[in-house]
């Protein structure tokens, strides 16, 4: 029955129903769902996943990541992009209001009324957004709103700006601009790779809180809206606390994966067992005592006796973060490569009293480069 689910269905369809599959194979639904139930199938389910081809990912997400965890001391950190093609869309038909037993209700005429583009740039340690709407976003907007988000920050102060690779942020005005302003550094994210930039989860925010259900009578009430929804927010700001859940569901791109690699095979390696490991006081931190291991287990592999730069700068991640008094894990993950030889994650606590949060950082050639 399991491998019956797995294959398309002989009727032209994509995917087996408990019905569809039950006649098939002459058995009842009630069995289709309690093996599928057991065996966690979900033909009725799709997930969609978007594979970054840049062949320096890791490289790109490691300093990402890094300014994240760590960002340099007395530096400002933005995380920038823009919403463009934002309708104005108003309703021909009045809106029905919530009322018990009812929800709202929206007409399924509309009206649009034009188009606008949002500039947004998120601070990663306090959590409060600066935006900016403009009718188009060309380089000349975006090195205008640039400029006053630089204007936010303290003179000759250093500025970190993450951001993607539109075709307007590369252009020799923005050269020019960096040039003219030394203090100022741009991160880019791989390519494909729009959750690493944590401003994202802002515009969801604001497409759920403001553009999926509103009604706007022109252009000016949208950027109206939009202006008010920015200032209120900045009352209760709080910076993310970016995570990555789940990294058994990782996609390895062939060109990150060695050809020896059982996941260049197709294959899953076994996973590498998780090594706690509990921060010291913050006395023993600021003597710079070692970590001490609640488990006699070591922190390296047993057939890699010394440990490996990658697993030092971890143990030293755990140092800084445990200065803020947070407890990490530090887990080995199987090598890739030979030039590689080891890899390592660190994983940062979301809430400790029900998960660890894993976040990968890099290999130990990317770190010691």
């Amino acid at each position: 029955m399991l491998a019956a689910t797995r294959r398309s269905p002989p009727d032209g369809t994509t995917h087996w129903s408990c019905r569809r599959l039950a006649a098939h194979l002459g058995v009842s639904k009630n069995i289709v769902q309690r093996v599928w139930r057991e065996a966690e199938l979900r033909p009725h389910r799709l997930a969609r996943y978007m594979a970054s081809t840049d062949p320096d990912f890791e490289t790109k997400a490691a300093d990402i990541i890094e300014l994240y965890l760590d960002p340099p001391r007395h530096a400002a950190g933005f995380c920038l992009d823009e919403k463009t093609a934002i309708q104005a869309l108003d309703r021909r038909d009045r809106v029905l209001p919530l009322s018990p037993g009812r929800v709202e209700g929206h007409g399924f005429k509309y009206k649009r009324h034009g188009t606008l583009s949002l500039y947004a740039a998120l601070n990663i340690q306090t959590g409060d957004v600066v935006g900016k709407t403009t009718a188009r976003h060309t380089s000349q907007d975006f090195l205008g709103f640039l400029g006053e988000v630089v204007a936010t920050c303290e003179p000759d102060q250093e500025i970190r700006v993450i951001l993607d690779n539109l075709s307007a942020h590369k252009t020799k005005l923005v050269a020019a601009f960096l040039e003219a302003h030394p203090n100022v550094t741009l991160h880019f994210t791989p390519t494909y790779s729009p959750w690493l930039n944590q401003v994202e989860l802002w515009f969801s925010k604001v497409q759920r809180d403001v553009l999926a259900r509103g009604v706007f009578t022109s252009t000016a009430d949208l950027a109206r809206k939009l202006r008010r929804y920015i200032k209120a927010y900045a009352k209760h700001a709080e910076p993310f606390r970016w995570k990555y859940a789940n990294p058994t569901r990782g996609i390895h791109h062939g060109k990150l994966t060695s050809q020896d690699s059982p996941l260049a095979a197709g294959t899953s390696p076994p996973p590498a067992p998780l090594v706690p490991v509990r921060p010291p006081l913050r006395q023993r931190v600021r003597q710079a005592e070692p970590l001490v291991s609640s488990d006699p287990v070591p922190l390296a592999p047993a057939s890699q006796p010394e440990p490996s730069p990658a697993s030092e700068i971890a143990v030293a991640l755990c140092s800084r973060h445990a200065l803020r008094e947070q407890p990490c894990v530090v887990m080995p993950v199987q090598q890739e490569s030979s030039e590689a030889r080891q890899a390592v994650r660190v994983l940062l606590p979301v809430d400790i009293s029900h998960r660890v949060e894993p976040i990968e950082i890099a290999s130990a050639q990317q770190i010691a480069v």
